[in-house]
């Protein structure tokens, strides 16, 4: 038994594990427990370098602080044949000692199984909660996309109805402006004068008619301004982009300067000149009843 374990003992010398998996801690602490137990220090560092290539291929192993590194399989080994020797033990034999590396191995092999499933399932819950949150965006773009569409088409709406209401209007007081000059010219071509209430009447629709030419005018100006503001805050956008300097500021809190006030100005001019168009025609029609009944 003598003549092997020098047989061994030369090999170890002449062929040492590697150094990445054995350290030359390890090799100290090998040689501490040779002298406490008397086995060879080639069989402890062939089941040593056995298990630690289980962990030394992940780096998280050493790093992590979960799973037993080569220290600490060494201070395992030397707990061991520590509480064997108090036990009243002072030599143990080859086989003791290979029996108990394999199932040291099996402990390490357990324990990084588990920790190799808890990490899988881990990585795939982390893995189901990016898809979820890429589902959500993606509903949240959607959501997005039709309240943007929804907002196209009742801005298009609007303006399709505000046309009309400006169509509308000049065409009751144009015509009813109309109306009243032909039914004033036979009037004084009959030589009878035309009292004061369809004076009153005619001039509330001639002015209904600029009211409605105002408010189109308006409403140009206020599509400019807002072109204008538009325009300044897609440049202030690219300007970001191309220069990645950003100072915070959300897109829609870009500062356009004056032109979206104005726009705001103009659009509620337009408005006001619309709403004042139909007020004369029907300040006219009233007008024109009482100069009628008289």
């Amino acid at each position: 038994m003598s003549g092997n374990k020098g047989v061994v003992e030369r090999s170890c010398k002449t062929k040492p594990p590697s150094p990445r998996l054995v350290t030359k801690e390890d090799w100290l602490s090998i040689h501490q427990i040779e002298r406490a137990t008397g086995i060879s220090r080639c069989l402890i560092a062939k089941g040593l370098r056995k298990r630690t290539t289980l962990l030394s291929s992940e780096s998280y192993f050493l790093t992590g602080g979960v799973f037993m590194g080569n220290q600490e399989i060494i201070e395992r080994i030397k707990n061991e044949f520590a509480n064997f020797k108090a036990s009243g033990n002072m030599s143990v034999s080859v086989d003791s000692v290979l029996t108990y590396l394999d199932v040291l191995e099996k402990d390490i092999s357990h324990n990084v199984q588990d920790k190799e499933t808890q990490r899988f399932l881990t990585q795939l819950a982390h893995e189901r909660k990016i898809e979820l949150c890429k589902v959500d965006n993606q509903v949240r773009i959607a959501n997005v996309d039709r309240l943007e569409e929804c907002q196209r088409l009742m801005l298009k709406s609007a303006i399709e109805i505000g046309q009309n209401a400006l169509k509308y209007v000049m065409l009751i007081n144009g015509g009813a402006g109309v109306a009243m000059l032909a039914f004033a010219g036979n009037i004084l071509s009959k030589g009878s004068a035309i009292n004061c209430f369809l004076i009153w009447s005619l001039t509330s629709f001639a002015v209904g008619v600029l009211a409605a030419a105002v408010s189109s005018g308006a409403g140009y100006f206020s599509q400019c301004y807002y072109s204008c503001s538009y325009e300044k805050q897609k440049n202030k956008l690219v300007d970001i982009i191309n220069t990645g300097k950003n100072d915070g500021k959300a897109t829609s809190d870009f500062d356009s300067g004056s032109d979206e006030k104005n726009g705001n100005w103009w659009r509620n001019a337009a408005i006001g000149a619309a709403v004042l168009g139909y007020v004369l025609f029907l300040f006219g029609v009233i007008t024109a009843y009482n100069g009628l009944k008289i």
